[in-house]
């Protein structure tokens, strides 16, 4: 039997959760097994039960020999005690252990928190074969800060499975055949910009332009941004959470994705639509700004900046194959 890798994440339908599922699917197909587990799931009551849970499968995958590695991702300071607690059982189990460092505000917080915490995080990098980073600020933290070993510290950028790239048709000019479509996918917290959206939408109207958007997600924002897009007498639509299916025709419809974040890593969404050869107008947040040089279809901005989105949709629309010229 050929042993595999168990891969835990934060759960709860996340963005992070779904990269691992895609990991697996890369590595079955290369013919290795692979089994993604939460250690926290989507409720905070329920967490404890969940992080048990984890810990007991986890326990059974390496005692049926169905495991040898462990791969743990570390999206916020709150996970931090749990996969330090599951790398600590995973080297008792006698598997090699990986530590992914995901979470943007990972340094920050962890140098704002307690001796504890940031002990957890020492043993966590200290007991890990391999560290993985997101970003060279991550690296740095994990070497600088926790002490890790430099041979054992990798940056690791998120991915999408190889396809080929798809061409797409330049845009219908806006004010001649129809409004500029704008297209936001993120969950709706107030860091993701989705009200800034709305408000350069306005913006555009006054003058001149008429644009239409989707903002699709979940979360608190969303009831905000939609109340503001009434207020506004912005054309606007809120779908919720929507599938990665309705993602790929969002961004057919779209002529470009407007990404305001303030606080990122390094999102599936905008890998996607630059890949679909959609326009990208997004904040250089966490590890954008370092993967995402500007250029070949993508502009930043300030994040949460409604008047500097407004300006580059403004010149997209006037222009659209400005962004492809970058």
């Amino acid at each position: 039997m050929n042993k595999g890798v168990c891969l835990i994440g934060p759960g709860g339908g996340s963005g992070l959760q779904a990269y691992a599922r895609q990991v697996a699917e890369e590595l079955e197909a290369r013919g290795a097994k692979a089994w993604t587990l939460s250690a926290r799931g989507p409720f905070l009551a329920t967490a404890p039960l969940v992080f048990l849970s984890c810990a007991f499968r986890l326990v059974l995958l390496a005692a049926n020999g169905r495991v040898d590695c462990v791969h743990l991702v570390v999206a916020e300071i709150g996970s931090v005690w749990r996969k330090g607690l599951l790398a600590a059982l995973g080297r008792a189990l006698g598997l090699r252990v990986v530590i992914h460092l995901h979470g943007p505000d990972l340094a920050a917080a962890a140098r704002d928190a307690g001796w504890a915490t940031r002990a957890a995080m020492r043993m966590g990098a200290r007991l890990a074969d391999v560290n993985l980073a997101l970003s060279r600020d991550l690296a740095r933290f994990l070497t600088e800060d926790l002490g890790a070993p430099a041979e054992r510290v990798a940056i690791l950028r998120n991915a999408l499975p190889d396809a080929p790239p798809v061409p797409r048709l330049a845009p219908a000019r806006p004010g001649r055949d129809r409004p500029l479509r704008v297209l936001f996918v993120a969950p709706m917290t107030r860091c993701k910009g989705a009200r800034a959206v709305v408000q350069a939408l306005a913006m555009l109207r006054a003058h001149g332009i008429e644009a239409e958007a989707v903002l699709a997600g979940s979360g608190p924002e969303r009831a905000h941004a939609r109340s503001e897009a009434r207020r506004l007498g912005v054309a606007a639509d809120f779908p919720g959470r929507i599938s990665a299916m309705e993602a790929d025709d969002l961004m057919e419809w779209a002529d470009v994705l407007a990404h305001p974040s303030s606080r990122e890593g390094l999102p599936l969404t905008l890998l996607q639509a630059l890949r679909a050869g959609l326009p990208v107008v997004a904040a250089p947040a966490g590890a954008i700004g370092e993967a995402l040089p500007q250029g070949d279809g993508l502009v930043h901005i300030p994040a949460r900046d409604a008047a500097g989105l407004a300006r580059a949709l403004e010149r997209l629309a006037n222009d659209p194959q400005w962004m492809t010229s970058l």
